[in-house]
């Protein structure tokens, strides 16, 4: 237990020291990044048969991206527990293309997956079951579509 914790301890110090890294670059050249993603035209994206995965206890505001704010933060929004002013925090929808991706998304693993003969559900502390799964079917407006930008129009790293 006490290798495994000092192992833990070792891979949240890199990534802290990673991010805060980056995120110092990010802050030195957010005027270029924000250009960049500006210049490229918005697209609007069907998703059509795609999937949402919530908690069961939030199924009747399951398109609500209330809690995306509420933590230290999430893949790709900071929660209001860090410094708001240097972090503002910005709500987040987490969609998927289809049922396998959500479910990833949610417990971190695929459904089926076990780690050490436990069930992603039982790695949650959760009752198998006990989230709602949402088909969406709309489009997403707005959406950078980054694939298709030539690298010479983008910022670059020096």
């Amino acid at each position: 237990m006490q290798s495994w914790n000092a192992y833990a301890r070792a891979v949240r110090d890199f990534h802290y020291a990673l991010y805060f890294e980056l995120e110092g670059q990010r802050a030195a050249r957010q005027k270029e990044i924000r250009a960049a993603l500006q210049s490229v035209e918005a697209v609007r994206v069907p998703i059509d048969d795609w999937c949402r995965i919530a908690n069961f206890k939030y199924a009747l505001t399951a398109l609500s991206p209330a809690g995306s704010l509420t933590h230290v933060g999430g893949r790709f929004n900071f929660g209001r527990d860090i410094d708001e002013a240097r972090f503002p925090p910005f709500p987040a929808l987490y969609i998927a293309e289809d049922f396998e991706t959500a479910y990833r998304e949610y417990h971190g693993l695929s459904k089926g997956a076990t780690v050490g003969g436990l069930t992603p559900e039982e790695l949650s502390l959760e009752k198998p079951g006990s989230f709602a799964v949402l088909k969406l079917e709309g489009f997403v407006s707005n959406v950078f579509d980054l694939t298709t930008v030539e690298f010479e129009r983008c910022v670059p790293y020096s």
